[in-house]
C-alpha cells in the first residue's frame, strides 16, 4: 500500500507511485498500471494514474473539507496477465482557505459609565471552516474606544 499527503490546493506536482515487482524471472514484457474498477468513478474526476510509470497525480484542486483522504485501489497487470492488487491511500492536508464566520453579524452593546474596569461585557465566537484551525481575535476601532474596552484575543471575550 502507498500513502502519501497532498495538499488541499491544486498542485499537479503531487504524486505517488505505486511499483510492482514482478517475481517472474523470465518476465516477457512490462506492467501496465490502472485504477481497478473497484474505484470510487467520483475520484475519477481528480486522480490519473500513468499506465506504465504507475505514477498516480492529482489532476484537479482538492478540497478537505469535502474528503479529507481518498482510497484508491491500483492494478498491475504483466504481459501473462498476472494482476496484482494494491491500495493507494490519499491524505488531503488542510490550508487555511476559509475565513471565519461570526455566530452574529451585528451586536449591540451598553456599558454604564460606572462599569469597574475587568468585567467580562460580552463573548463574541466565531468558527472556522478548516481543521484545527486558530481564530485571532482582534478589535479594530478608534484609539478613545481602546481607552475602555480590551479583547482578549485567543477566546473573544471583551471586558471594561
Amino acid at each position: 500500500m502507498g500513502q502519501l499527503l497532498f495538499v488541499e490546493s491544486f498542485n499537479s506536482a503531487s504524486q505517488i507511485r505505486m511499483e510492482l515487482i514482478d517475481g517472474d524471472l523470465y518476465s516477457v514484457g512490462s506492467i501496465t498500471y490502472g485504477f481497478a474498477n473497484s474505484v470510487n468513478s467520483e475520484y475519477l474526476k481528480f486522480f490519473d494514474i500513468d499506465p506504465g510509470t504507475g505514477v498516480i497525480t492529482a489532476i484537479s484542486a482538492l478540497d478537505r473539507e469535502i474528503h479529507d483522504y481518498y482510497e484508491l485501489p491500483v492494478m498491475a497487470v504483466d504481459a501473462a496477465g498476472h494482476t496484482a492488487k494494491a491500495k493507494a491511500v490519499i491524505d488531503v492536508v488542510d490550508v487555511n482557505d476559509n475565513a471565519p464566520l461570526f455566530e452574529q453579524n451585528a451586536l449591540h452593546l451598553r456599558i454604564a459609565e460606572d462599569e469597574a474596569p475587568g468585567k467580562e461585557l460580552l463573548k463574541l465566537k466565531a468558527y472556522g471552516g478548516d481543521a484545527n484551525e486558530t481564530i485571532t481575535y482582534t478589535l479594530q476601532a478608534s484609539t478613545d474606544i481602546l481607552k475602555y474596552l480590551n479583547i482578549d484575543s485567543g477566546s473573544g471575550e471583551w471586558h471594561s
